[in-house]
């Protein structure tokens, strides 16, 4: 699996982890960690880099942040 901003709640389930795990592996509160989730805001390339190595996928560095409405 790529990993962009708009598969990283699929990515997460697929790797057993929770958005807690996740947030504490960023750094970051778990809300922020839902907010990238959810697309409330966009998550920045540096993060998408670490949740790739979490997840155990590429991250796509080229892939623009988004923000769903």
């Amino acid at each position: 699996m790529r990993l962009t901003p708009d598969n990283i709640l699929n990515a997460r389930c697929a790797a057993h982890l929770t958005q807690q795990q996740a947030a504490d592996h960023l750094g970051v509160h778990r809300v922020v960690y839902a907010w990238y989730e959810t697309g409330k805001v966009p998550i920045p390339r540096e993060r998408l880099r670490q949740l790739g190595e979490l997840f155990g996928c590429a991250a796509d560095a080229d892939e623009t942040p988004t923000t769903k409405e």
